[in-house]
C-alpha cells in the first residue's frame, strides 16, 4: 500500500510518500497550488492520502 501525508502550509507543503510493501519513504517539498498536487496525485498513484484539516485541505480533498 502507499500512503501519502501531507502537512499543508500556505505556500509551500511537504509530502511523504510510504511504500508499505518496501518500507522506503519519500519526501518532497513543493509549493501549495492546484497544478502541483493535480500532478503529484497522478504521479504517486497513492492507495490513501492522510493530511491535516486546515484551510487548503478542502480543495486538496477535492483534487485527491
Amino acid at each position: 500500500m502507499k500512503i501519502l501525508a501531507l502537512d499543508l502550509g500556505k505556500f509551500n507543503s511537504v509530502l511523504c510518500l510510504f511504500d508499505s510493501k518496501t518500507r522506503k519513504t519519500q519526501f518532497v517539498t513543493t509549493p501549495t497550488t492546484r497544478e502541483h498536487f493535480g500532478l503529484i496525485f497522478q504521479d504517486t498513484k497513492a492507495d490513501l492520502v492522510v493530511m491535516e484539516a486546515c484551510g487548503p485541505s478542502g480543495w486538496i480533498n477535492d483534487l485527491a
